[in-house]
């Protein structure tokens, strides 16, 4: 294993080349591995992109990186009703990768959000047409045409992080590596 960022030119390439390192001891050991998932580490990426290995997103990361623009578009003065949606809208990111097998349907899924913050549940996507839940409390729909909801629209269906939905894990998650890690 790394024992010093040195080794391999700096604390940038240490994420990956341990990866390297554990794909090859799982490769000579005899390991078929079905998937990868892990942050959405650039090097990481193209790494396993080159060697065909199937790689998923962990949504926490997702939802972490999501949640700080969310944490933006609600400090503005006209945008304030986006603080009522942000945990809806990060359980909604986690829903739509745990209940989804393909990235259409993920993505399907998650763009419904827009519509469902405005009170709307059915949708024109066929991948998924219509929300699943009973119906809920109005006090907090955006209207159409707001600046929270224009806002909201830039992030949520920006094409970059619509293939971030797509690639999400449905298998499972590094949260429990990562509180492991913060325990030691």
């Amino acid at each position: 294993m790394v024992r010093k960022s040195n080794e391999v030119g700096g604390s940038s390439y240490m994420e990956k080349e341990g990866l390297i390192r554990s794909l090859d001891l799982l490769h000579r050991s005899g390991v078929k591995l079905d998937c990868v998932i892990t942050d959405r580490h650039p090097q990481i990426q193209k790494f396993l992109r080159e060697r065909k290995i199937t790689h998923y997103y962990d949504v926490w990361h997702v939802a972490k990186g999501l949640s700080k623009k969310l944490e933006q578009i609600g400090k503005d003065k006209d945008c304030g009703l986006v603080k009522k949606w942000h945990k809806s809208i990060a359980n909604h990111l986690y829903w739509c990768a745990t209940s989804s097998i393909s990235g259409t349907e993920k993505v399907a899924k998650w763009k419904s959000v827009l519509n469902h913050m405005q009170g709307v549940h059915n949708h024109s996507d066929p991948a998924f047409p219509k929300c699943v839940h009973p119906p809920k409390d109005r006090s907090k729909w955006l209207q159409p045409g707001s600046s929270a909801l224009n806002r909201l629209d830039k992030v949520l269906t920006n094409k970059r992080f619509l293939t971030d939905v797509e690639k999400l894990s449905h298998h499972f998650q590094t949260s429990t590596v990562e509180s492991f890690h913060s325990v030691i």
